[in-house]
């Protein structure tokens, strides 16, 4: 079918075939958007202008291509016709329908102008290389010197444009004005002090068919399977600097503003997320900005707006019964006015060595306060100030009462008492990584989505919506690397040793491990490699070792769990991994798998079984044919082989099952 796909251009007011990529895969270079082209795939002939084609040429391909289209066609030469090969599958006797030539097309086929940038799906689906492109293609032609061929060659991007750290700061933007992290913000530019004030924070629950306006002593307390409207009103004060340098004493009030925020908890329902999105709507009389918030990712601005008093509580609201006796929180945030409590399971796989925990015995009235062993020291500080604020305001979502004489604990990693132990369910070591006797330097995690578009490489640092000058031990969620479109690479820079992780295959009936999306996946794979031991070398000259290690999801061992805050463990993205041949906690270091991943030659018996080793490029299979091999099978060299024409490669490599 390949072969039969031909491309006309105009030259001397006549339809040429383009040669060089006649009876191919089309790829998008040979889009000039200076030429009209004219595509025939048999039952569809699209004429494709470029945006720098002049309207006489546009004129003429078309009126070229409507007669080439009235004269029929003629397939009399080819193996197979490409408007009557769908009627002959799974049949046995040839009909009159059959015919590899007739004076007129059926009514059923197409043809269609098309314009640069705005082509159609089915267009595009006939491309190796669309960005994006779904459609699963097989057979791609030889590289020479008159031909393209199908192989998927990515370029690296510039290494020095990971190693620059991300000096953005967080800054929340409404109707034009900075807001910073909704406290103020200073602009260089215009020398003017931009002072936030808040003036009332409300807070609505919202049940899937009904809404309740929350009490002061209730804000800041959320669910994750809930979702809540959270009105902030504002007004924001601008001043200036004196030639002193010093703030001036004139200012200007601005006038009263507010925004509503919809926090979705992660296990929000969607019901419940759209009745938030109606009632915002339906409260909002002064046609206030919306803002979208999901747990976990709340800007700055937000976090402020409790003082560091935030709590996410598991479950429901309604579902939730406030008499357990033991309740587990991990602390988040950097500064104290945006830290926040995320409840967890009581159980020692949630203990983390980089960070600090509170832990609730509501029956006998103890706050635990667990430092891990490299919690940093302003990350003690903001959970001692929120245990302090647990104590003096008691929200009856905690479960504690303002009758009860609270004591709070604090315990260092490697000093817990016999009852906290009991309560996270014995501490084995083994289901978490103890940091005891390792002293790890202050820094904060970094994180880089890796994606090829158009043959680039690029890298795309996924930034904390609260990140502060002060170190973060955990900036991500499992959720930035789960909620990318898959298969997915991220690169972990966790100061002491890189991780990459790799994605899986969605298992959605449609895709095809040997297309050429596979074999850009591939390219990929052995792109974030290389590039990782670039970005390793340029930070660490002096060594001559790569600690760079390689994860697949689903199967991610405790080191890399460990260095995000909370983790779900996924077994339905695990068993498509194993299906692959993955193992569960595997690690592969990145020089043993590049090595594995850019093997050259491989014993023809590992071509021609399924599925291909990995790194292997299914529509070059003789390319990886030892030089006594490609004798053997094909009868000459390969430098005979790449100067035969593209169909009579296809044939020999059809005969020998290479194809």
């Amino acid at each position: 079918m390949i072969d039969t796909n031909m491309v006309y251009e105009i030259k001397d007011e006549e339809l040429v075939p383009l040669e060089k990529y006649w009876g191919i895969i089309p790829k998008i270079e040979m889009l000039d958007p200076n030429k009209v082209l004219v595509f025939d795939f048999g039952s569809e002939m699209y004429i494709w202008s470029g945006k720098g084609a002049s309207t006489e040429k546009k004129r003429l391909a078309t009126h070229l291509a409507t007669e080439m289209w009235q004269e029929g066609y003629d397939y009399s030469e080819c193996t197979v016709c490409p408007i009557s090969a769908a009627s002959m599958i799974g049949r046995r006797t040839i009909s009159k329908t059959d015919l590899k030539s007739a004076k007129i097309r059926p009514k059923w086929c197409l043809l269609a102008k098309l314009t640069q940038h705005v082509e159609t799906i089915l267009f595009r689906e006939k491309f190796l290389d669309w960005p994006n492109v779904s459609g699963i293609i097989r057979v791609r032609g030889i590289k020479n010197e008159e031909h393209v061929d199908g192989t998927i060659t990515i370029e690296m991007c510039n290494i020095n444009v990971l190693l620059e750290e991300c000096t953005i700061p967080v800054d929340l933007v409404l109707e034009g004005t900075h807001l910073g992290r909704g406290t103020g913000w200073y602009d260089n530019e215009l020398m003017k002090q931009f002072i936030v004030t808040t003036t009332d924070v409300k807070v609505w629950h919202i049940d899937e068919f009904s809404h309740t306006l929350l009490n002061d002593s209730s804000i800041g307390q959320f669910y994750s399977g809930d979702s809540y409207i959270v009105h902030w009103m504002y007004s924001v004060t601008i001043t200036g600097r004196e030639l002193s340098g010093l703030p001036s004493k004139h200012s200007a009030k601005g006038r009263d503003r507010s925004v509503y925020f919809i926090w979705q908890g992660q296990n929000a329902s969607l019901n419940e997320q759209g009745a938030a999105a109606l009632l915002t709507i339906e409260l909002d009389n002064d046609q206030a900005p919306q803002l979208r918030v999901v747990q976990g990712h709340e800007p700055a601005a937000f976090l402020n707006l409790f003082s560091g008093g935030m709590i996410v509580h598991n479950g429901k609201k309604m579902n939730t019964k406030c008499d357990e006796r033991w309740r587990f929180y991990i602390c988040r945030g950097t500064l104290e006015s945006e830290m926040s409590l995320i409840e967890i399971p009581c159980s020692t796989r949630q203990l983390r060595s980089r960070t600090s925990f509170i832990l609730l015995d509501t029956k006998n009235k103890k706050i635990y306060v667990w430092h891990g062993s490299n919690s940093l020291p302003h990350i003690k500080k903001n959970i001692i100030n929120a245990a302090a604020k647990l104590k003096k305001n008691r929200p009856r979502e905690t479960g504690l009462k303002f009758e009860d004489n609270i004591e709070i604990f604090e315990i260092d990693e490697g000093m817990e008492p016999e009852e906290f132990i009991n309560a996270l369910g014995r501490m084995n070591k083994k289901l978490y990584i103890s940091l005891e006797k390792d002293q790890i330097e202050e820094h904060t995690p970094r994180l880089f989505h890796l994606s090829s578009i158009s043959k680039e490489f690029k890298s795309i640092e996924i930034l904390c919506p609260h990140r502060a000058s002060l170190p973060t031990p955990f900036p991500f969620l499992q959720e930035d690397l789960y909620q990318a479109h898959q298969p997915a690479l991220f690169l972990l820079d966790n100061k002491n040793e890189l991780w990459i992780w790799q994605g899986w295959w969605p298992n959605i009936g449609t895709e095809d491990q040997s297309g050429s999306k596979a074999v850009r996946w591939q390219a990929e794979r052995r792109a974030a490699m290389t590039m990782a031991m670039q970005y390793w070398q340029k930070i660490h000259p002096e060594i001559n070792k790569y600690p760079i290690y390689l994860v697949w999801a689903g199967l991610e061992p405790l080191q890399f769990i460990n260095l995000f805050p909370t983790w779900i463990y996924r077994d339905d993205i695990a068993e498509l991994n194993i299906e692959d041949g993955r193992n569960p906690g595997e690690v592969l270091t990145v020089e043993s798998e590049l090595v594995r991943l850019t093997q050259s030659t491989y014993p023809p018996a590992q071509l021609l079984q399924r599925p291909l080793p990995e790194g292997v490029d299914p529509t070059h299979l003789e390319l990886y044919l030892s030089q006594q091999h490609f004798q053997e099978l094909l009868g000459m060299t390969k430098e005979e082989f790449q100067e035969l024409p593209v169909w009579k490669q296809v044939n020999l490599k059809k005969e020998i099952g290479l194809f």
